[in-house]
């Protein structure tokens, strides 16, 4: 018995499989047949603005603080209790609740909500490798720092906005005489105190370790203010060296500002103040170059073990 076999002359599959195609390279479905890769153009992505950037940074610190109740109830009613317990010590010259509730809303606020809350919030993210992480993405050391410590500072001036505006429509003090001056002592008391605040968390190892290294700047300049009581109290050498502490140019500028008299009680004109505000925001323009500089010496961004 014999057996057919069919065999396919290898020219002839060569030929069918050419067929299948047309001189263009394109099968009869109108696919193409790819005999080269082709360079593919992505749209280009651009970073997110600076200012972009520190907002974001500045919601994700807010929705952490209101998540830590124990450090919000600290950061929103801490200053109003010192203004209650404060307003009932003398300030060496009667300036009335009324003015006197919005400097101490802003001393305290710089010195328990935008320098101690800070540090403790930066020591706690720098424990967490979260200031670690945020290095490696497109914003800079300088747009992290002001993402992380707006939060603070803006709570810090939106309860002055406040006081001043309370004490103005409500308690009958009118609008101050000098409110451009109060503008300034917001601004670079904010970015002092902010500055300070992130230059502290290099000598302070963790949280619990921030409510010692934070003492000296909480207690000197708080003494040495013009709030716990009145500088004419001590010898001149003292009261020179007072006026060269962080806290009191904000207070002598807010007195300024908010009563239109100096340290001794002196009623100034509308541009004498001007003039007596000079030194006091000289001191506050040194302090901030020193604490940028404390803050790039040692500031850490890693874990402290």
């Amino acid at each position: 018995m014999h057996s057919e076999t069919s065999t396919t002359d290898p020219t002839t599959r060569d030929t069918t499989a050419r067929d299948t195609t047309t001189p263009g390279g394109v099968t009869p479905t109108g696919s193409s047949v790819a005999t080269a890769a082709r360079p593919v153009t992505l749209p280009e992505v651009r970073p997110a603005s600076r200012l972009k950037q520190a907002l974001s940074l500045a919601g994700a610190e807010w929705r952490l603080l209101r998540r830590n109740k124990v450090a919000l109830m600290n950061t929103l009613l801490m200053p109003a209790l010192i203004v209650v317990f404060f307003s009932a010590m003398p300030m060496g010259n009667d300036l009335g609740f009324g003015r006197l509730a919005p400097i101490l809303i802003l001393g305290t606020a710089l010195i328990f909500v935008v320098y101690y809350t800070l540090v403790t919030a930066l020591v706690a993210r720098r424990e967490a490798y979260v200031l670690q992480r945020l290095r490696t993405g497109e914003a800079s050391d300088a747009v992290i720092l002001t993402g992380l410590s707006l939060p603070f500072a803006l709570i810090t001036i939106l309860q002055t906005v406040l006081c001043v505006l309370g004490a103005a429509l409500l308690l009958g003090v009118g609008m101050p005489p000098n409110v451009l001056l109060i503008g300034v002592a917001m601004a670079l008391g904010t970015i002092v105190w902010s500055l300070l605040g992130i230059a502290s968390t290099g000598f302070t190892r963790s949280v619990e370790h921030a409510q010692i290294t934070t003492l000296p700047l909480i207690f000197v300049p708080l003494l040495l203010s013009g709030i716990s009581f009145p500088l004419t109290m001590l010898p001149d050498w003292a009261q020179r060296i007072a006026a060269w502490t962080p806290l009191n140019p904000v207070v002598e500028l807010m007195r300024l500002g908010m009563a239109g008299v100096d340290a001794d009680g002196t009623a100034l004109t509308f541009a004498e103040t001007f003039t007596a505000a000079g030194m006091p925001v000289l001191v506050l323009v040194v302090w901030t170059v020193l604490a940028a500089w404390l803050v790039r010496r040692y500031l850490k961004w890693e874990p402290r073990r």
